[in-house]
């Protein structure tokens, strides 16, 4: 296999050029298919061992809809990484044209806890989008 060398094939007539070149090729493409269905299908009694004797811990991960949300929150270290992250999210000039449009006209009272389950996220995005969207008075 040296010597051979091979193109990926790059339309529907160049692919069947280029399988008919690794039929005619002797034992090329049985090395190479087998040596690919090995690495797929690796079920040896070391791997079968290993994957059943690794111990399982569930981690418990409280949900931040139960933390308790104090009114200083802005000042804390982490809020310009959230404000960051939260920004990044591709959904939320989304969220935040639907927040405007639909839900803040009808209630612009709204706790960032009712924010998080009415558009089923985080309560840290609900915080995000309310210190965006809510004018102070």
């Amino acid at each position: 296999m040296s010597g051979i060398v091979f193109l990926k094939p790059y339309n529907r007539f160049h692919a069947k050029k280029y399988v008919a070149s690794l039929e005619a090729t002797p034992g090329i493409k049985g090395r190479m298919s087998s040596l690919k269905q090995d690495r797929l299908t690796d079920y040896s009694a070391e791997k079968i061992h290993e994957m059943t004797t690794t111990e399982y811990t569930p981690i418990s991960v409280p949900s931040s809809r139960f933390l308790d949300i104090d009114e200083d929150y802005k000042s804390h270290p982490l809020w310009t990484i959230l404000v960051e992250c939260v920004k990044r999210n591709p959904l939320y000039p989304g969220l935040v044209s639907y927040f405007r449009s639909k839900i803040q006209p009808d209630s612009p009272d709204m706790s960032p806890r009712e924010l998080a389950s009415k558009l089923s996220i985080t309560v840290g995005e609900a915080l995000v989008i309310l210190h965006d969207c809510v004018k102070p008075e």
